[in-house]
């Protein structure tokens, strides 16, 4: 299943959508080469304020990823369009290997609470 048909099925729990977003990155970055470089966090507009990722649940964990995504393949959309010879997969392979919050998203939260 494509990650935005994944995204989008209701069915398919928070839970699950988060790994298919971990899985996704981690196969682009494997695909780019950056899987190694540590690519430095990023703060989230939340309802709380300015925060870590890691402090987010898992449903706004994946509503700010999504967002992500759907940037990454707008940006690869663009650049598949607009550069000739370009490659949409490599573009989008790109976008999502080095977005510093994809990179950094995880099911675990560095707060008990």
């Amino acid at each position: 299943m494509k990650i935005i048909e994944t995204l989008n099925n209701e069915e398919t729990s928070s839970k699950e959508k988060l790994k298919a977003i971990k899985s996704l990155v981690k196969t682009a970055r494997a695909e780019y080469g950056n899987e190694d470089v540590e690519i430095t966090s990023v703060k989230v507009n939340s309802v709380n304020g300015m925060v870590t990722i890691d402090l987010l649940s898992t449903d706004e964990k994946v509503a700010v990823s999504e967002q992500e995504v759907r940037r990454a393949i707008s940006q690869a959309s663009a650049v598949a369009e607009n550069v000739e010879g370009a490659v949409f997969d490599r573009a989008l392979e790109f976008a999502i290997s080095t977005n510093p919050l994809l990179a950094n998203i995880s099911e675990k939260s560095t707060s008990k609470y």
